[in-house]
């Protein structure tokens, strides 16, 4: 193989990530199916903010990144939203 052919490929090889070389955190949120994230954050939502806050810290893709950060606030405002309504109830009683 010629150096110019050597050269251009690992120039594509940095630019582009496989899948294997991302993380365990960074195939699970960018692989993630729209159904899943609404799942999760609406039934789970202390659950899916803390995975949003570890997606966070441990995803280097940016694409996971992001779907990392949405977690984190969705589940974040369910959560608070699911605390104003039992905090609501009880003082109703």
């Amino acid at each position: 193989m010629s150096d110019e052919t050597q050269k251009a490929e690992e120039a594509s090889a940095e630019v582009k990530p496989t899948e294997e070389k991302k993380s365990f955190m960074d195939r699970q949120f960018a692989n993630m199916s729209g159904c899943g994230f609404v799942f999760i954050c609406l039934l789970f939502p202390a659950i899916a903010l803390l995975l949003g806050i570890v997606g966070l810290i441990a995803c280097k893709d940016t694409k996971a990144r992001e779907r990392a950060t949405n977690m984190t606030i969705f589940g974040g405002v369910v959560l608070v939203i699911c605390v104003i309504i039992l905090f609501a109830q009880i003082g109703g009683h």
